[in-house]
């Protein structure tokens, strides 16, 4: 049997605790590249999917405010992360673009009878 490691000392049993939890469970990771040199480091965040309340009290934010929107997201879908992707604006703003893609519409159709 294959053991996953994950970043962030996260274990295949946690995440699969947070899948149960939250029916989903995302990383994201953002690659900074620093300034003066060619360094790349990479920060890790773990998030869970939005249900219906996190999206609404996202979106009363959405029209007025964008960015006060996406941190509503980001602090009630964080799990786990580095300090880095909280502290820093620039990676805290990728993270936060990235997670409009945790959750998912699924195609549906309409009839009318």
């Amino acid at each position: 049997m294959e053991i996953k490691t994950y970043p962030l000392g996260i274990t295949q049993d946690m995440v699969d605790e947070w899948k149960r939890l939250y029916k989903g469970v995302s990383i994201i990771t953002v690659t900074k590249k620093a300034t003066d040199t060619s360094e790349e480091k990479v920060y890790n965040g773990f998030f869970r999917r939005p249900d219906l309340k996190i999206l609404s009290a996202a979106g009363s934010f959405a029209d007025s405010d964008p960015i006060k929107s996406g941190s509503v997201m980001f602090d009630n879908c964080k799990l786990k992360l580095d300090p880095e992707m909280e502290s820093d604006d620039e990676i805290k703003m990728t993270a936060i673009t990235k997670l409009n893609g945790i959750f998912k519409l699924h195609e549906a159709e309409v009839k009318n009878l």
